[in-house]
């Protein structure tokens, strides 16, 4: 079940340090697309091209890091 959006990041990010999985997954999903879109252009820019799979790689390492 989604995240309210009225959490505040800090809410967000201290019920994520409490181990809170339904936070966790509201912060994935707030903030997973950001990063998927910056970590594209990175890799573009260090590699030229750029696939789907590179991208969820270092999306997944990012978050599970």
């Amino acid at each position: 079940m989604p995240e309210p959006r009225s959490s505040t990041e800090a809410e967000l990010i201290a019920r994520c340090a409490l181990g809170e999985e339904g936070a966790w997954i509201a912060f994935v999903e707030r903030y997973g697309v950001l990063l998927a879109a910056l970590a594209r252009r990175l890799l573009a820019r260090l590699t030229r091209v750029v696939s789907d799979s590179d991208v969820d790689e270092v999306v997944a390492e990012v978050f599970l890091a």
